[in-house]
């Protein structure tokens, strides 16, 4: 529910820095495309898996333990609202810090853990495709082989999305 109401809240600060920078009161956000598409998929799975109770074990890892390395991030993100330039930071040390952990947490979190994790995620869900769809819908009333495929596609999307950034970081 965190991961969700972050997403949420997240996505809202970005539309108004977007509708800000379109009026020319502040600086226009580069990967806002990209941060856009990931904060709709990530509310929209969240909800998915809140809603039917569908997966909530991996997302437990997917939108809680990887959105750690965010924290870092948000800070960084603050620092800079609030005038830290990257180059010359009024706070280097603070700055540096931000960096450091959020470069470690992220590679660590969003890279090595997450194909782990996939792993398991790609295994089960084959298995929920291998069954036949009486099987599914007698377990799952509420889930069919719709799900299945839309977490299937999210989570390839997101894989490629997390090692675009890794190669950023």
């Amino acid at each position: 529910l965190f991961a969700f109401s972050y997403h949420v809240v997240d996505l809202a600060v970005l539309l108004l820095h977007g509708a800000s920078s379109l009026l020319g009161l502040s600086k226009p956000f580069p990967e806002a495309a990209t941060m856009l598409m990931h904060h709709v998929c990530t509310a929209a799975l969240g909800y998915h898996s809140l809603r039917f109770r569908f997966l909530q074990y991996y997302t437990v890892f997917y939108a809680g333990l990887a959105e750690c390395s965010s924290l870092p991030l948000a800070t960084m993100n603050l620092l800079r609202a609030l005038g830290q330039e990257p180059e010359k930071p009024a706070l280097p040390r603070l700055c540096n810090l931000m960096r450091n952990s959020f470069a470690v947490m992220f590679l660590m979190l969003r890279v090595v853990c997450w194909w782990a994790v996939n792993w398991c995620f790609y295994g089960d869900m084959m298995l929920m495709m291998q069954k036949s769809r009486e099987e599914v819908l007698a377990n799952r009333r509420d889930v069919g082989a719709a799900a299945v495929y839309a977490w299937l596609l999210g989570n390839t999307l997101f894989t490629i999305l997390q090692l675009y950034w890794a190669a950023k970081v």
